[in-house]
Protein backbone atom coordinates (compact mmCIF):
# COMPACT_ATOMS: atom_id res chain seq x y z
CA UNK A 1 0.00 0.00 0.00
CA UNK A 2 1.08 3.67 0.71
CA UNK A 3 2.71 2.75 4.35
CA UNK A 4 6.50 3.86 2.98
CA UNK A 5 5.15 6.85 1.09
CA UNK A 6 3.37 8.06 4.24
CA UNK A 7 6.25 8.26 6.38
CA UNK A 8 8.78 9.73 3.71
CA UNK A 9 6.07 12.39 3.32
CA UNK A 10 5.07 12.92 7.35
CA UNK A 11 8.89 13.90 7.85
CA UNK A 12 9.07 15.97 4.56
CA UNK A 13 6.25 18.10 6.32
CA UNK A 14 7.36 17.58 9.82
CA UNK A 15 11.33 18.03 8.71
CA UNK A 16 11.72 15.00 10.72
CA UNK A 17 10.61 13.11 13.68
CA UNK A 18 10.92 10.95 16.65
CA UNK A 19 9.35 7.27 15.87
CA UNK A 20 6.83 7.23 18.98
CA UNK A 21 5.20 10.64 17.44
CA UNK A 22 4.89 9.09 13.85
CA UNK A 23 3.28 5.91 14.76
CA UNK A 24 0.41 8.32 17.09
CA UNK A 25 0.37 10.09 13.33
CA UNK A 26 -0.12 6.56 11.58
CA UNK A 27 -3.11 5.76 13.72
CA UNK A 28 -4.66 8.85 13.30
CA UNK A 29 -4.67 9.36 9.50
CA UNK A 30 -6.11 5.36 9.70
CA UNK A 31 -9.25 6.36 12.09
CA UNK A 32 -9.73 9.92 9.73
CA UNK A 33 -9.42 7.56 6.92
CA UNK A 34 -11.69 5.33 7.76
CA UNK A 35 -14.23 7.63 8.47
CA UNK A 36 -14.26 8.55 5.17
CA UNK A 37 -14.10 5.88 3.28
CA UNK A 38 -14.69 3.07 5.47
CA UNK A 39 -11.76 1.48 5.78
CA UNK A 40 -8.59 1.42 7.40
CA UNK A 41 -5.78 2.63 4.43
CA UNK A 42 -2.63 1.03 5.89
CA UNK A 43 -1.96 -2.58 6.74
CA UNK A 44 -0.64 -1.39 9.87
CA UNK A 45 -1.22 -4.12 12.87
CA UNK A 46 -1.41 -1.86 15.89
CA UNK A 47 -1.29 -3.23 19.53
CA UNK A 48 -2.98 -1.09 21.63
CA UNK A 49 -2.50 -1.28 25.52
CA UNK A 50 -3.54 0.77 27.96
CA UNK A 51 -1.47 3.83 27.89
CA UNK A 52 0.55 3.51 24.98
CA UNK A 53 0.27 1.69 21.30
CA UNK A 54 2.80 -0.05 18.87
CA UNK A 55 2.70 -1.11 15.17
CA UNK A 56 4.38 -4.91 14.58
CA UNK A 57 7.03 -4.82 12.91
CA UNK A 58 7.48 -1.44 12.59
CA UNK A 59 11.43 -1.20 13.04
CA UNK A 60 11.97 -3.73 10.58
CA UNK A 61 10.03 -1.68 8.46
CA UNK A 62 12.05 1.52 9.18
CA UNK A 63 14.93 -0.05 8.63
CA UNK A 64 13.86 -1.09 4.99
CA UNK A 65 13.71 2.84 3.92
CA UNK A 66 15.93 4.01 2.03
CA UNK A 67 16.07 7.48 2.03
CA UNK A 68 15.70 7.98 6.27
CA UNK A 69 18.48 8.82 8.59
CA UNK A 70 18.10 7.17 11.74
CA UNK A 71 19.17 9.34 14.84
CA UNK A 72 19.06 7.34 18.07
CA UNK A 73 19.31 9.04 21.89
CA UNK A 74 18.87 8.34 25.32
CA UNK A 75 15.72 10.06 26.25
CA UNK A 76 14.19 10.36 30.18
CA UNK A 77 12.19 7.47 29.00
CA UNK A 78 14.05 5.35 27.00
CA UNK A 79 15.84 5.01 23.52
CA UNK A 80 14.65 7.41 21.08
CA UNK A 81 14.60 6.85 17.38
CA UNK A 82 14.51 10.14 15.39
CA UNK A 83 14.31 9.68 11.52
CA UNK A 84 14.52 12.36 8.65
CA UNK A 85 14.75 12.19 5.03
CA UNK A 86 17.95 11.95 3.28
CA UNK A 87 17.81 13.88 -0.25
CA UNK A 88 14.55 14.00 -2.16
CA UNK A 89 12.29 11.33 -2.29
CA UNK A 90 8.83 11.02 -5.30
CA UNK A 91 6.28 10.50 -3.15
CA UNK A 92 3.26 8.55 -4.42
CA UNK A 93 0.72 8.85 -2.55
CA UNK A 94 -3.24 10.41 -4.15
CA UNK A 95 -4.02 14.07 -3.23
CA UNK A 96 -6.85 12.91 -0.91
CA UNK A 97 -4.65 10.91 1.09
CA UNK A 98 -2.13 13.65 1.51
CA UNK A 99 -4.90 16.52 2.63
CA UNK A 100 -5.77 13.81 5.37
CA UNK A 101 -1.89 13.52 6.56
CA UNK A 102 -1.66 17.63 5.98
CA UNK A 103 -4.58 17.68 8.11
CA UNK A 104 -3.59 15.19 11.16
CA UNK A 105 0.00 17.40 11.57
CA UNK A 106 -1.73 20.55 11.19
CA UNK A 107 -4.33 19.53 14.22
CA UNK A 108 -1.17 17.84 16.44
CA UNK A 109 1.16 20.71 15.76
CA UNK A 110 2.97 22.16 19.02
CA UNK A 111 1.28 19.18 21.12
CA UNK A 112 3.89 17.67 23.54
CA UNK A 113 4.41 13.72 23.49
CA UNK A 114 1.90 13.75 26.14
CA UNK A 115 -0.61 15.55 24.55
CA UNK A 116 -0.49 13.73 21.54
CA UNK A 117 -0.57 9.97 23.23
CA UNK A 118 -3.39 11.21 25.17
CA UNK A 119 -5.51 12.50 22.32
CA UNK A 120 -5.17 8.86 20.80
CA UNK A 121 -5.29 6.33 23.91
CA UNK A 122 -7.87 8.64 26.34
CA UNK A 123 -10.33 8.80 23.11
CA UNK A 124 -13.31 6.62 22.69
CA UNK A 125 -12.66 5.09 19.80
CA UNK A 126 -8.72 3.91 21.44
CA UNK A 127 -11.17 3.03 24.43
CA UNK A 128 -13.82 0.63 21.83
CA UNK A 129 -11.06 -1.33 20.01
CA UNK A 130 -9.32 -1.64 23.52
CA UNK A 131 -11.81 -2.98 24.86
CA UNK A 132 -12.73 -5.43 22.30
CA UNK A 133 -8.86 -6.38 21.38
CA UNK A 134 -5.50 -5.46 21.54
CA UNK A 135 -4.77 -5.18 17.61
CA UNK A 136 -6.27 -2.72 15.31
Amino acid sequence: MYEEDIIYYILMLKGGEYTFRIVRYLILIDWRYEELYGSKLTNFKYTLMPHTLSIEGFNDLLSRLKFVEKITSNGQTGKMIYLKLKGRVKINIPTNIMQIIEQVIRETEGLDDFTLNSIVVNSIKYKRLLSKTCTY
